[in-house]
Parts: C-alpha cells; structure tokens; sequence
C-alpha cells in the first residue's frame, strides 16, 4: 500500500492495484502446485514401500511352502493371492548339482506383481532350496 499526497488535501490510502493482485495469486499458485507435486510424490514412494513390503512378506511364505506344502517342481507356475497380487515361480536345476551325493538343489525364483499391466509394480526374490528327500 502507498500513501498518496495530493495538494492540501491531506493523505489518503490507496488499495492493491490488480497486477499486484494477480502477480500475488500467480505466485501462490505456483507454490501450491510445488506443494501438490511433493506431496503425490510422497504418496507414490509411500504406496510402493507398502507393496515391497507386503510382496515379500508373501513371497517369503511362498519359499517356505515350497517343497513342504507345495511340491518342488522344475518349471514355471503361476498364480493368485488372495489379496489380488499375482505369483509366479520359477525352479530351475542348481548348476552345480548336488553335493557330495547330498539331495539335489534347486535355484528357485519367484515374483510377486500388483497387477497384469506390465507397468504393475514388481519384487522378486530367489533362494537356493534342496529337493525333498524321499522317505
């Protein structure tokens, strides 16, 4: 605001004039949309951790199943979870094979994918098992 002396009439304010306006609304929306965008990027990294998070803790269980509950077989299967998220294992023959006439290993891979898109986010963990001896 300025004061404004005009003859001997004294002084008088004047308002905002509209470019000070509209520069003051430009520079808030600016700062809003910064705002916005930090925040949906928070957002997104917060959505991904919980995915991570929940993905391995099912693909763990998945590992430990296999072999136990689940049989131990050389290829590829797929499947669901109940919570929507899709499996797929993978069980190839170790490439060392077995040791010392020990029981043979299996090199086993599974991924776990929140969704069919191929944009779906995605975790994959691997592990060395050992093929169930038979009794």
């Amino acid at each position: 605001m300025r004061l404004v002396r005009r003859g001997d009439t004294g002084t008088r304010e004047e308002g905002f004039t509209l470019i000070e306006t509209l520069a003051a609304f430009t520079i808030l929306v600016m700062v809003l949309a910064a705002l916005f965008t930090a925040m949906g990027g928070g957002i997104r990294a917060s959505a991904r951790a919980a995915f991570a998070h929940t993905a391995a803790r099912l693909a763990q269980s998945s590992l430990a199943e296999l072999g136990r509950s689940q049989p131990l077989l050389q290829g590829v299967t797929e499947g669901r979870y109940g919570t929507g998220y899709q499996w797929q294992i993978e069980v190839t023959p170790y490439p060392g094979g077995a040791i010392d006439g020990g029981p043979a290993l299996y090199w086993v891979r599974i991924t776990v994918r929140a969704g069919p898109l191929p944009g779906a986010d995605s975790f994959t963990m691997a592990a060395l098992k050992t093929a169930p001896v038979p009794p």
